[in-house]
Order: C-alpha cells, then sequence, then structure tokens
C-alpha cells in the first residue's frame, strides 16, 4: 500500500496541514511523501531527490541540516526545550536583533507561524480599527485562514476575510497578508 493511502486511512484529511497535502500542489511535480532531507534535497522513497522550491513551507531559508545551524542547535541540546520561564537567549536575540533592524522597537517571539500570523493581524486591526484583511496563501491552522484554504470543512465563513481578488483593493482593508515564499 501506498504512503498516500496509508496516510488516508491513519491521518486526518490524509496530512497533518493542508498546506502539505497533494492537491496544494502541482501534481507530478513532487511526491506524496518523503523518506529524509538535506541541504534544498527533498528525498522520496525510492531515493529521488528534488529541490524544495517549497522551503519547508517558508521555514528552511538554509536548507536542512544546515551545519552551521545544526552546531548552534547542539550547543543547547541538554539545556531543556521550551522552559516554563523566560530564557536568557530570548532577550540576548531580541538584543541582537534590534542591533541588525535599529528601527524595531521590541520584538516578539512566537512558538508557531500560526500564532505570528495571527498577532499580526491583531496588531494591523488595533492600529486601524477595522477588520478586513486580505489573504493569499497558507498563514496557519487558525480558522479565519483556513477558511480560505480548501477543504476548510468545519469552518464558519468569516467576512472579514478575503482571499484577494482586484474586487477588493477598493476597500477599506486592514492590510493584506501573503506567502513570502
Amino acid at each position: 500500500m501506498s504512503y498516500k493511502n496509508r496516510a488516508e486511512n491513519a491521518i486526518g484529511q490524509g496530512t497533518t496541514t493542508n498546506s502539505k497535502h497533494w492537491n496544494s500542489h502541482v501534481k507530478g511535480v513532487y511526491p506524496t511523501h518523503i523518506e529524509g532531507s538535506t541541504g534544498c534535497y527533498l528525498i522520496d522513497t525510492n531515493k529521488k531527490r528534488y529541490i524544495d522550491f517549497i522551503c519547508g513551507l517558508g521555514t528552511n531559508i538554509l536548507g536542512y541540516g544546515h551545519p552551521l545551524v545544526e552546531a548552534e542547535v547542539e550547543k543547547y541540546r541538554y539545556q531543556g526545550k521550551s522552559p516554563s520561564l523566560p530564557h536568557i537567549l530570548e532577550v540576548e536575540v531580541a538584543e541582537k536583533l534590534k542591533q541588525c533592524f535599529p528601527w524595531v522597537q521590541r520584538w516578539k517571539f512566537l512558538k508557531t507561524g500560526s500564532e505570528a500570523c495571527s498577532a499580526a493581524v491583531r496588531m494591523a486591526r488595533a492600529y486601524k480599527g477595522k477588520d478586513l484583511i486580505l489573504s493569499e496563501g497558507y498563514h496557519g491552522w487558525h480558522d479565519g485562514f483556513v477558511s480560505l484554504t480548501p477543504p476548510a470543512k468545519g469552518i464558519p465563513k468569516h467576512d472579514y476575510y478575503q482571499k484577494i481578488e482586484e474586487r477588493y483593493f477598493f476597500q477599506e482593508q486592514v492590510g493584506t497578508i501573503i506567502e513570502p515564499v
């Protein structure tokens, strides 16, 4: 039995996130499943390599297993993951980012891309005092974003999230959120 068939029998909607679903990609360009990744490549179950233009859904700009990233992660391997209290590295990284981007007053670190997208939308709405967000691409698992991504079953229709279409550019929207990939 293929991994696609096995996934359809074992995982809701066949995949852990809509953006990884085989219907989200051009059929035949990528396999439905991989067994590994290295550098800029995805490796299927037949050991065939594919260039990952999807970039791990935007998170892997340095590729998979980059030696410098792996070395930094290894330094902190035995210090615990996701501690209950703020870690000194949070402060040090924020200070370093402020040096690189001096126009940014403060940094906020979140656990997921879904949280980051939702936070950006909330900040834009608070600043503008309006609700409408134009959206294109994948922005996480929250109802407003998923309502725009097939199959979107079980999600109520949100009038304050709309897919980008020409007719909306003349409305008073808060902002536009797109995938930078």
